[in-house]
């Protein structure tokens, strides 16, 4: 198996590191970049770079260092990444970290880990199971849009609001938990999940973003609590097995949001 060391130390953001062992190793699209090893997501040029050590043995990578925050777009394209073991210390994933890493299948991510960036695993689209730890507290848009194959997710942690278009295209995925933390669904939050057959929404969500279940046809029906006050347009558009749903009478609804639904749909006011 290749085996190979990758060492930044104390350089700008944007520089790629690749000896000449390297080259034959990668493909061009599989060139390590090193774009943020800060201790903030937003980084600029010139600012130096921690130490920062990456292990790449066959098809996996392993990382070690100092840092607190992963970089971003690090493993961008990277069709050759199956599995990722990220190590205790990291508190945050970059946006569009993992993008379009197809054949990655499993991800555990650590408890410390805060926040996952947006478009960090957009188009992962062989994952199956993402483990994230109760640390989390923020989820970016699009952060697991078009992981198609992903079944199931452990938690959502302690986020505040599922952000646009977080679960889009998630066609296997089942089941969810939304944790009481949560304040607001975005909009396209779920969007063809076409699987999804029971979704709980708890007391502490307070609006239902524009298509936030659109093309949910697994779905039978569905409790709206009393804290929402508002359902956006096209929110349960062409949900086409969806039979029951109870909504508070306080609660705004477009006119669109139950469109493409059958005809014998029944709406509960309560």
């Amino acid at each position: 198996m290749a085996k190979f060391i990758i060492e930044p130390k104390l350089t700008a953001p944007g520089k790629r590191f690749v000896t000449e062992e390297l080259k034959p190793l990668l493909k061009k699209n599989n060139m390590v970049e090193v774009r943020e090893l800060l201790n903030s997501l937003d980084f600029s040029v010139g600012v130096p770079i921690k130490q920062f050590l990456l292990y790449h043995l066959g098809e996996k990578l392993y990382f070690k260092g100092s840092d607190t925050v992963y970089n971003n777009e690090f493993c961008f394209h990277c069709e050759f990444l199956e599995s990722i073991n990220i190590p205790m210390g990291i508190t945050n994933i970059g946006y569009n970290a993992f993008t379009d890493c197809v054949n990655l299948t499993n991800v555990i991510i650590p408890e410390g880990v805060e926040s996952v960036g947006s478009s960090a695993f957009w188009g992962c689209n062989n994952i199956t199971n993402i483990h994230l730890p109760k640390s989390v507290i923020n989820i970016g848009h699009t952060a697991f849009s078009g992981c198609s194959s992903l079944e199931r997710i452990n938690t959502l942690g302690g986020i505040t609001e599922i952000e646009d278009f977080t679960f889009w295209n998630c066609s296997s995925l089942t089941n969810i938990t939304i944790p009481e933390s949560v304040m607001s669904i975005g909009k396209g939050a779920f969007l063809c999940c076409s699987n999804l057959t029971n979704i709980n929404i708890p007391e502490s969500v307070t609006s239902i973003g524009n298509e936030a279940f659109r093309d949910c046809r697994s779905l039978t029906s569905i409790m709206i609590p009393e804290s929402v006050t508002s359902i956006g347009a096209r929110s349960f558009y062409k949900c086409t097995k969806l039979k029951v749903v109870k909504i508070p009478k306080n609660c705004y609804v477009e006119k669109t949001a139950f469109n493409g639904c059958r005809e014998s749909l029944n709406i509960i006011e309560y």
